[in-house]
């Protein structure tokens, strides 16, 4: 029996799946009866892989669902999927497209099923992800702040101190997340014990790599993207 792949394009009114190698395709809204809709799809074909692009806080509720009933659900970087696309010369845009290239490098690449981050996980990538906000915003600040008229100087460097206090209370909450107890806090105190690390790039890992904890060095530096694969 032929493997089945299915492919996801996430926005924030609809789901596009598509579904191969049958080539069948499904437009649903973004909601608990779209969602519905897809899982009686997927277990109607039984996937190896039902793929979806990381989309913010969109695909979230799909994820969350369709790991809830056991089914082979992996969220990726878009970035990957934009460079399968440009390999595979595939740069026509539209969301049943994007649904069949997700499903093509879900047969193609098959990549490897990630475990999915809880509540307490996706509480600290969002600080990360709001402390990094945050710092782009003041460089850029500042860096206006070279060029500038000086009718503009000081509305500028209100801005800068502004965004510099919200980013001292960012850095509070994420000290005050990484000392919670349990698993968060053994595993802050492991990263924190190594030279060099701190609580900006622990807060990262964490966020970023679950699995830290779980996986021997080789399988880690994998996951990261260093590994030296020809």
């Amino acid at each position: 029996m032929e493997e089945v792949f299915i492919g996801v394009d996430v926005s924030k009114d609809t789901l596009d799946v598509f579904v191969l190698p049958s080539k069948s395709s499904l437009k649903v809204s973004n909601d608990k009866d779209g969602i519905k809709e897809i899982l009686k799809t997927a277990k109607e074909v039984n996937p190896v892989s039902i793929v979806m692009e990381s989309t913010g806080a969109y695909h979230n509720a799909l994820a969350a669902s369709i790991a809830k009933e056991n089914l082979p659900v992996i969220v990726i970087n878009p970035r990957q999927v934009r460079d399968f696309a440009k390999a595979k010369n595939r740069l026509a845009k539209t969301d049943k497209i994007d649904a069949q290239i997700i499903a093509l490098f879900a047969k193609e690449i098959k990549p490897e099923r990630r475990e999915l981050k809880d509540e307490t996980l996706k509480e600290l990538e969002a600080l990360v992800i709001r402390r990094d906000q945050l710092l782009n915003m003041i460089t850029a600040e500042k860096n206006r702040l070279y060029v500038c008229h000086k009718s503009v100087k000081n509305d500028i460097l209100g801005s800068i101190r502004t965004l510099e206090k919200h980013l001292r209370r960012i850095d509070e909450d994420l000290g005050d997340f990484l000392k919670k107890e349990g698993v968060i806090k053994h595993k802050a105190e492991l990263l924190n014990s190594v030279p060099g690390v701190g609580k900006a790039l622990t807060s990262v890992l964490l966020s970023m790599m679950p699995e830290l904890g779980s996986l021997n060095r080789k399988e880690c530096a994998s996951l990261a993207g260093v590994a030296p694969f020809n």
